[in-house]
C-alpha cells in the first residue's frame, strides 16, 4: 500500500454537535493523519457549531469549510444536496474521495483499511469506474458522560428497495438487512449507493453525482441514478467489522445531538419543505435530460422512479457489477 496516497473526506453538516468528534477521530484514528483532508459544508443557526469548526480549521490546515447561516423558518437554505455540494467543492484532487455524514466514527487505521479494501475490489472485480458504498455500521454513547463511542449492531447493512413503498408519497423507499448472515462474498453488487458512506477514487471526486436540489429522502435515489448514468458501478463491502460507523438518531445523547428540519421550522414551513422535496424530485425524474440515465438505472436497480420497486426479495442483489454504458 502506498502511504502517500491522499484522502478527502466530504462532510455536510447541519448544527451537528458530533461534527467536532467526527473530525477529531478521523485524524486521531488514521494510520497516516498527514494524508487526510476534510471539507465541511456547514449550515448552522447556532454560533457554537461554527466556533467549534473554526477552531478545528485554525489548528489543522487540512480542514476547510464553507458556512451558510440558517435562520428560523427559512427553507431556502436547507437541503442535504446543498450541503454535500458545498463540501465536495472543497476537493483538491486527492487520490480518494469519501463522502460521509457529520456524525461518523472512523475506527483505528480506517484510512489504510479502506484503501486496501478499495484497491482489492479494483483488482478482483476489474472495474474501470466504481464506488464502494455501505450503510455504515452503528455506534452510540452509553450516556452523556461517556466520551468514547461504543459499537452497536449490526456491522454491515445492505440496502434494498421495497415494493411499492415510498418516502413522502413520492420517493421509492429502501430498507436494509445484515446480508453477511446469508452471503459469503466480500464484494457484492448493490442497487443503490448509501450517501452516508461512498468511497471512490479521483473519478468520483470529480463527478460525485450529487443532486444539489435534493432535500433529504430523495438524495439516495438521485445520487445513485446520476452516478450510474455516468458509468459507475456500485460495490458493497460484505465484512463483519466495517471501519466506518454512524450515529443513528436513536443513539443521540446530550453533547452529541444534531438539528433536524423540525428544529428550524414551524409546522407550516415543515410542510412546505416536504412539498418542495416532492417538487424537486419530480423535476429530476421528469427531466428529459435524465431520460436515458433513468431508463438504464431502472433496468439495473429494478425500481421505477415513480411507480416503485418491482423486484422480489429473492432478487435484491443485482446479478452483476458491470456498468459500461455512457449516461447523460
Amino acid at each position: 500500500m502506498n502511504t502517500n496516497k491522499t484522502i478527502f473526506l466530504s462532510i455536510a453538516s447541519q448544527d451537528d454537535e458530533e461534527l467536532k468528534h467526527t473530525l477529531q477521530n478521523a485524524f486521531t484514528n488514521a494510520h497516516n493523519p498527514e494524508r487526510v483532508y476534510a471539507g465541511v459544508g456547514l449550515t448552522a443557526m447556532h454560533s457554537k457549531t461554527l466556533r467549534d469548526l473554526k477552531k478545528i480549521s485554525k489548528n489543522n490546515k487540512r480542514v476547510s469549510y464553507t458556512f451558510t447561516k440558517q435562520r428560523k423558518n427559512d427553507i431556502s437554505t436547507l437541503g442535504i444536496g446543498k450541503g454535500r455540494s458545498k463540501a465536495a467543492s472543497l476537493y483538491k484532487n486527492q487520490d480518494y474521495f469519501i463522502q460521509i455524514d457529520s456524525h461518523t466514527f472512523l475506527s483505528k487505521g480506517w484510512d489504510a483499511n479502506l484503501i486496501n479494501l478499495y484497491e482489492e475490489a479494483r483488482q478482483d472485480l476489474d472495474l474501470e469506474k466504481f464506488v464502494i458504498s455501505n450503510i455504515p455500521a452503528v455506534y452510540k454513547y452509553c450516556c452523556h458522560k461517556h466520551k468514547d463511542p461504543i459499537k452497536a449492531e449490526p456491522d454491515s447493512r445492505y440496502p434494498y428497495f421495497m415494493t411499492h413503498s415510498f418516502f413522502v408519497d413520492s420517493v421509492p423507499r429502501w430498507k436494509e438487512f445484515a446480508i453477511y448472515n446469508f452471503r459469503d462474498e466480500m464484494f457484492l453488487p448493490v442497487a443503490k449507493v448509501s450517501p452516508a458512506f461512498i468511497m471512490g477514487d479521483s473519478k468520483f471526486g470529480r463527478n460525485t453525482g450529487i443532486h444539489p436540489n435534493a432535500i433529504f429522502y430523495d438524495e439516495d435515489f438521485t445520487q445513485s441514478a446520476n452516478l450510474f448514468g455516468n458509468g459507475f458501478s456500485f460495490v458493497f463491502l460484505n465484512i463483519d467489522d466495517f471501519p466506518v460507523r454512524h450515529l443513528d438518531s436513536n443513539g443521540i445523547v446530550k453533547g452529541h445531538s444534531r438539528y433536524f428540519f423540525l428544529d428550524y421550522l414551524n409546522q407550516e414551513n415543515n410542510k412546505k419543505i416536504h412539498e418542495k422535496l416532492k417538487e424537486e424530485y419530480y423535476k429530476f425524474v421528469n427531466d428529459p435530460k435524465n431520460k436515458e440515465t433513468l431508463s438504464r438505472y431502472r433496468q439495473y436497480s429494478k425500481v421505477d422512479p415513480i411507480k416503485g420497486c418491482f423486484t422480489t426479495n429473492a432478487d435484491i442483489v443485482p446479478e452483476t457489477f458491470n456498468n459500461t454504458g455512457e449516461g447523460s
